[in-house]
């Protein structure tokens, strides 16, 4: 709703590593997971599902005691993950990584808005297509039930004097002339 109002970008920030931050996920463009160290529940976290969700995995406040084995961690855990997602190291302390992250994050943005735009426009595109080949199926059908070719070929194919791709064939001519 708020994409439709105009708001670009969305961001929405979630506490936790629960069945909410996965929907979530499903429907924000990009997701991105921070770690702290020093936070007993880190490990548990990668362990519990949220290895799957995220483009970009950060180890924030990379300056203390723990981060660079939490950074290790997230690294066998989210190495395995198929999308190859981005894992960085960051503190807002000291300034390391955030211009790193600001880049990448741009970048990621930028891709991601084509992505959506082809997306979109593959949608409507199908969306167009059914539309029109409903509207010329509801035609020819109203064309064939009241074409006098189409009974004299299903009274043929149903006496089993012509087979059923021939008949089609020679009705499709007889309309498309």
């Amino acid at each position: 709703m708020l994409e439709y109002a105009g708001f670009d970008p969305i961001i929405i920030e979630s506490v936790g590593a629960g069945q909410t931050e996965i929907e979530i996920s499903n429907i924000a463009d990009i997701t991105i997971v921070v770690f702290n160290p020093h936070t007993g529940d880190s490990i548990q976290t990668i362990k519990a599902g949220i290895t799957e969700i995220g483009d970009i995995y950060i180890v924030n406040k990379s300056d203390l005691d723990g981060a660079s084995q939490l950074f290790q961690s997230v690294q066998d855990f989210i190495g395995t993950v198929e999308k190859n997602p981005l894992i960085l190291k960051m503190s807002s302390k000291t300034g390391n990584g955030i211009p790193e992250f600001i880049t990448i994050l741009k970048k990621l943005m930028t891709e991601k808005k084509k992505d959506k735009k082809l997306s979109e426009k593959q949608k409507l595109a199908m969306e167009l297509d059914d539309i029109v080949l409903s509207n010329i199926n509801k035609k020819v059908a109203a064309i064939l039930l009241s074409s006098k070719s189409y009974s004299e070929y299903l009274k043929k194919v149903q006496a089993k004097k012509i087979d059923p791709f021939e008949a089609a064939d020679n009705i499709s001519k007889s309309i498309l002339k």
